[in-house]
């Protein structure tokens, strides 16, 4: 019986956690550079009881935030400070708490203090840190980066290298959604800058959520729902048929 329960209860906490960021994916439908993620899994937890050699294996569902890589749409916009990630690439940013984060998202501009961002304010990172950029009458970036501008002061039209993007491979690696919406490795570490990458300059990557897949996702979370319940409630006729066994014994 306690195993019938320890299922449904698991499996309601996992829809709640699901139904939460189904929402949050609907809700990022539109924003550049977003991945969806979250997945589900089935397995069992050992629970043993104090003073005795006994233990029970519960079957429990468990989830996860790792980020599904695939590419969202090209968007083509003609600015130069646009920036689309080719494969499974990343490019660093610094997050609110000071860390060296990732995320697909390649809105960049230069904010007041002459500093790259992206169109969330987040600072980009390059080989060495945050990338300042000289005031130009010309600014472009190309495939592998590098990020180029001819000084305002400058004569002539030759283009001057300023900074490159950090940018990293993650195949073969998982990264997980923070709450801010950026990407970190699972252990914490820092990814090391890839030639493998490339960007498209003028471009943006659209979101890779499917809303016609989040629909159909919110559709089975509400019957997964009613099946626990009844569940449930099979476990409640089933528990008192069996008390009432007891009590006419």
């Amino acid at each position: 019986m306690d195993k019938m329960i320890y299922t449904v209860m698991s499996g309601l906490q996992m829809l709640d956690v699901a139904r939460i960021n189904n929402a949050n994916e609907i809700a990022n439908a539109n924003t550049i550079g977003f991945k969806a993620s979250f997945s589900q899994a089935a397995g069992f937890k050992d629970i043993g009881v104090k003073g005795s050699q006994s233990a029970r294996a519960i079957p429990v569902l468990s989830g996860d935030n790792v980020m599904k890589l695939k590419p969202g749409s090209l968007i083509s916009t003609g600015r130069n400070l646009d920036v689309a990630v080719s494969g499974k690439g990343v490019l660093s940013v610094q997050s609110s708490d000071g860390k060296e984060v990732y995320t697909r998202r390649g809105d960049l501009k230069i904010n007041q203090s002459g500093v790259l961002e992206n169109g969330k304010g987040q600072l980009i990172l390059g080989d060495g840190g945050a990338i300042t950029i000289p005031a130009s009458r010309h600014l472009e970036i190309n495939s592998r980066g590098d990020i180029l501008i001819i000084p305002a002061d400058a004569v002539g039209n030759n283009l001057q290298s300023v900074g490159r993007l950090k940018l990293s491979d993650t195949e073969g690696k998982s990264l997980r959604i923070r709450p801010d919406g950026l990407y970190e490795t699972l252990d914490g570490t820092s990814l090391e800058a890839s030639k493998n990458i490339a960007v498209t300059s003028g471009a943006l990557e659209g979101s890779n959520v499917s809303i016609i897949g989040a629909m159909t996702k919110m559709i089975q979370g509400s019957r997964d729902y009613e099946m626990f319940i009844r569940m449930l409630k099979q476990a409640k006729e089933v528990d008192s048929a069996s008390a009432g066994v007891l009590t006419a014994e």
